[in-house]
């Protein structure tokens, strides 16, 4: 049995402290229950803060990404920036894809995303390309994430209208 003392005390919640801070909302706000399906469908967009991200990494924010999820489980995608599907900033071109496909509530690891299956989206024009939004929150309202560069904490965030 491990006895930490008073100031190995201090030192864990620092560092639990600091872990929380450097995760935006929170790597203990991913979402751990699964969220209602009416909770999803709707008109999802980019927020603020990730609109001022994109604004700074030199991106024209003037049109607005947004996701529309469907109770028929299809979706929509409209100009998402290209920086969500390169590594690597020098690989970023500034441009904006759309795209269409099927969408579902999937659990990951004990937390809940947005599975997004695009069927033949122009990057990938010969095949199917599968990627997830996490969610976080343990109550509507939810954001949902996509990640840029989660090293450097870089993502993009959306909240239903």
């Amino acid at each position: 049995m491990w006895h930490v003392g008073r100031m190995g005390s201090v030192v864990v919640a620092v560092c639990l402290a600091g872990c929380c801070c450097m995760f935006p909302n929170g790597i203990f706000d991913l979402t751990r229950t699964r969220p209602d399906k009416k909770e999803i469908i709707g008109i999802w967009h980019a927020n603020a803060k990730t609109l001022k991200w994109l604004k700074e990494q030199g991106y024209d924010t003037s049109s607005v990404t947004t996701f529309e999820f469907r109770d028929d489980d299809t979706f929509t995608m409209t100009g998402m920036p290209d920086c969500w599907r390169e590594a690597f900033e020098n690989d970023w071109q500034k441009t904006f894809e759309s795209g269409s496909g099927t969408w579902s509530l999937e659990e990951d690891e004990g937390y809940w995303e947005i599975e997004l299956r695009f069927e033949r989206p122009p990057w990938f024009p010969d095949g199917v390309d599968h990627t997830s939004l996490r969610l976080f929150h343990q109550e509507p309202p939810y954001i949902a994430r996509t990640y840029v560069d989660p090293n450097q904490f870089n993502f993009l965030d959306f909240e239903r209208q």
